[in-house]
């Protein structure tokens, strides 16, 4: 195994039904909170204002950002955090509102980069932490960004999303209360889940994979398989919505130590330009990249070690089922249906596919060819 630098979570991890009332012991002076509309809805972002006040701290909102965020955007977010100087800024949301965040606190930490090529450049040297401590409060299981040291943000121009990663970019805090997802829709607990179930078969099988990782990603990934219809099928039932957490939050942990593979190197690349969701886009990948890896022997025995636990020595058939069981597509052409317009952007997604992080960090290389296959497989239904 290389040497490696891992962090598995920030400062504190707070869990368990109720979490959220940790608030009202916070110290500090000023808070921004990224949040989204829906979750005002819901009331927790008021709840969030109010135990924020009863600790004595000044709250203020922010909303400001589309579903697949840009560089732009997280650069008027950091605009916005420069003019209100806060001390405290805390996401609560999903994983697109947390990755917005803590894109946001490091433009607000590191206000020399202006660009997206300065951003990529000068990853390795970003400094956090000097001026605002950074909270997550999931409210869906699923992107682990809340103990991740990664973010995603889209380019603008290019239509790629590109990952930033330092292990300072680590959420100082992470608030784990299963109550926030109990009004989580089923399509998006389908989708999330399947989304946090990726990264552990992934991190399982990663070329950088560890005894750490190994016992975080094969331990959750059962857990997932067995809970997340569950909490599909009823939402109301906390304890799945609870396990679902952990399995989200366990993800983060597990490809923080050892990494991902094809499956998000394929989602990533085309993500943006399908305009698909991230969890969708993983549902539909995830059978065909395990049959891919299975010609790594390695990669097989790992699989053969989730698989066996359901009885089936199958684990391509068992992630079908689960598919089938919370309703999610089975193709791309289900969600697009737009034949002419997928093979118009095919070429340029092969490279994508080829050129991205983690499609380098699967245990099985594919050539361009094998791409081509795996991203009309994914779309016709081959």
């Amino acid at each position: 195994m290389a040497l490696a630098s891992i962090r598995l979570g920030g400062e504190n991890l707070i869990i368990g039904p109720d979490a959220l009332s940790w608030l009202a012991q916070v110290k500090g002076r000023h808070a921004v909170i990224v949040s989204s509309r829906s979750i005002v809805q819901f009331g927790y972002y008021d709840q969030a204002v109010k135990l924020l006040n009863s600790a004595g701290l000044n709250v203020e909102g922010y909303f400001d950002y589309g579903l697949n965020p840009s560089f732009e955007e997280a650069l008027k977010g950091a605009k916005f955090l420069i003019n209100e100087n806060p001390d405290l800024l805390i996401a609560i949301g999903g994983g697109t509102v947390m990755d917005i965040a803590k894109l946001m606190w490091v433009l607000y930490e590191n206000v020399y980069i202006d660009t997206l090529d300065e951003l990529r450049l000068g990853m390795d040297s970003l400094v956090l932490g000097k001026k605002a401590k950074f909270i997550c409060i999931p409210t869906t299981s699923g992107s682990a960004s809340e103990v991740s040291k990664s973010s995603v943000i889209t380019d603008s121009i290019s239509k790629k999303k590109v990952p930033i990663r330092n292990l300072a970019m680590v959420p100082t805090i992470a608030i784990l209360d299963p109550k926030l997802t109990l009004s989580l829709p089923r399509k998006i607990t389908a989708e999330t889940g399947m989304d946090a179930l990726a990264h552990h078969l992934e991190s399982l099988v990663s070329i950088h994979a560890n005894p750490i990782s190994d016992a975080l990603a094969r331990s959750a990934a059962i857990d997932a398989i067995e809970w997340l219809p569950i909490a599909y099928e009823d939402g109301s039932n906390l304890i799945a919505r609870e396990k679902m957490m952990f399995v989200s939050t366990m993800g983060g942990l597990a490809f923080s130590a050892a990494s991902l593979g094809l499956s998000h190197g394929i989602a990533h690349a085309i993500g943006a330009r399908l305009e698909i969701s991230h969890g969708i886009l993983n549902s539909i990948l995830l059978p065909r990249i395990i049959r891919f890896n299975y010609e790594n022997n390695q990669a097989f025995s790992k699989y053969l070690s989730v698989s066996r636990h359901f009885g089936s020595d199958d684990l391509s058939q068992i992630i079908i089922d689960l598919r089938k069981r919370i309703e999610l597509p089975a193709t791309i052409r289900q969600v697009v249906n737009d034949d002419q317009f997928f093979e118009d952007q095919l070429t340029a997604m092969i490279q994508d596919v080829g050129d991205d992080g983690l499609t380098k960090l699967n245990c099985v290389q594919p050539n361009s060819s094998q791409i081509k296959e795996l991203l009309q497989a994914a779309y016709y239904g081959y």
